[in-house]
């Protein structure tokens, strides 16, 4: 019983946490200072401007004149999703997007305790250790990079296939379409995780296919 008002505890810590990081720079935003924009990171905006014209023009640049494909197809594809639901409001598109980069650092703490819990088994500092990774990872949601979204996919991928190895057994197809599925977004969130996220894949389809003869 402990052990789960334990993890209750360190779960609102997690969230609130996350929620005073992103609410100083939403803040900001709303009283129309510019620190906000001081707060991500300077290559956020190889993926803003080209967003925007994107919405605009439907094409991706960066000056207005050359084409450019300098950027993860995924985390784009989420830019151009805010910018295209904000409009020309920019105050919108701010807060939209700290409230998404916040929802995701409390979705890889979810996924990264339940993982760690998995190969740990659920103690006290399993859940303590996971928070103090939380924290120090804000910073890094706070640049408003790829890395906001291929953390949470990474770690989903890692524990569905641990999930699977685990049970011994031969995965069922749905599993398999799953992880593929997760891969397939995690790739296209960073596309040099490629080797990372493929190997175990291959692994897990080369297992499967032999536990099926």
């Amino acid at each position: 019983m402990q052990i789960v008002v334990y993890r209750r505890v360190i779960l609102t810590l997690a969230v609130l946490s996350s929620l005073v990081a992103f609410s100083i720079p939403i803040i900001s935003v709303v009283d129309g200072s510019t620190a906000y924009q001081t707060v991500v990171a300077d290559d956020f905006y190889y993926y803003l401007i080209p967003a925007r014209s994107f919405v605009e023009t439907g094409v991706t640049s960066f000056d207005g004149i050359t084409e450019t494909n300098g950027y993860h197809p995924l985390w784009m594809a989420v830019i151009v999703s805010l910018v295209g639901l904000s409009g020309s409001n920019f105050t919108l598109f701010w807060i939209l997007l700290f409230l998404l980069l916040a929802a995701l650092s409390i979705t890889t703490f979810i996924q990264l305790r339940s993982f760690s819990e998995l190969l740990f088994g659920q103690h006290w500092w399993v859940s303590t250790v996971v928070l103090g990774a939380h924290c120090y990872g804000l910073a890094f949601y706070l640049c408003g990079m790829e890395s906001s979204i291929v953390l949470p996919l990474s770690v989903a991928f890692f524990h569905r296939f641990w999930v699977v190895l685990k049970k011994n057994v031969p995965p069922q197809t749905s599993q398999v379409f799953l992880l593929a599925f997760i891969a397939s977004l995690a790739i296209l969130a960073r596309l040099d995780i490629g080797p990372f996220v493929l190997l175990p894949m291959l692994l897990f389809l080369w297992r499967s296919r032999l536990d099926h003869k």
